[in-house]
């Protein structure tokens, strides 16, 4: 089995390199997705209210999104929630596939890079990762919360083996992407 780990700061274009990925035959895991999955479950939102003793039957994304980024120490509670399920889960997905990608913008803050036999970091220059996010609905605050809580993007070039540089030309990332599966195909096939 052969398990690729790629992340990125938000906007910065992973989750197209993974569905490039996904085209050529690999099994995207995408982790944010999952955790954003379980916080819709009860179990994991009584969790999350018990840990923060909250009295109130129910979160919007909107409040949680405000819980979650208020600072480290609610960063790191609802981590220690969120992220042993997600691995759990990321883990089953990963037995039932040879080649498969972990999709986390937070690859090495949970610990995921353990299962990955390489890491691929994706880079953008923060104008076009600011323009892309706010396309999404962010305003700049938010997603300057959600980057704070994140390794820099010079720590996690360091932890990374592979960087790609989007810059925003699909086609260009597309060709930057074949070639490091290509190689990865040849290295796994020797």
């Amino acid at each position: 089995m052969t398990i690729i780990g790629i992340t990125g700061l938000p906007g910065s274009g992973k989750t197209t390199v993974s569905k490039f990925f996904e085209k050529q035959g690999f099994v995207v895991i995408d982790c944010d997705g999952i955790a954003k999955k379980q916080y819709k479950k009860k179990q994991v939102m009584d969790k999350v209210k018990h840990a923060f003793n909250i009295k109130k039957k129910s979160l919007s994304r909107k409040e949680m999104d405000e819980l979650f980024f208020k600072n480290k120490e609610t960063v790191q509670k609802i981590n220690l929630i969120i992220w042993p399920i997600v691995e759990k889960e990321a883990e089953k997905i990963m037995k039932k596939s040879k080649k498969g990608v972990i999709d986390s913008a937070l690859l090495f803050e949970a610990g995921l890079d353990k299962f990955c036999d390489l890491t691929i970091f994706v880079v953008c220059p923060e104008k076009e990762r600011l323009k892309r996010m706010q396309k999404r609905g962010f305003d700049k605050k938010d997603i300057e919360k959600r980057i704070l809580f994140q390794l820099k993007e010079k720590e996690k070039e360091k932890f990374c083996d592979i960087k790609i540089c989007n810059s925003g030309k699909l086609n260009e990332l597309n060709k930057k992407t074949k070639s490091i599966i290509k190689k990865i195909n040849y290295a796994v096939f020797l």
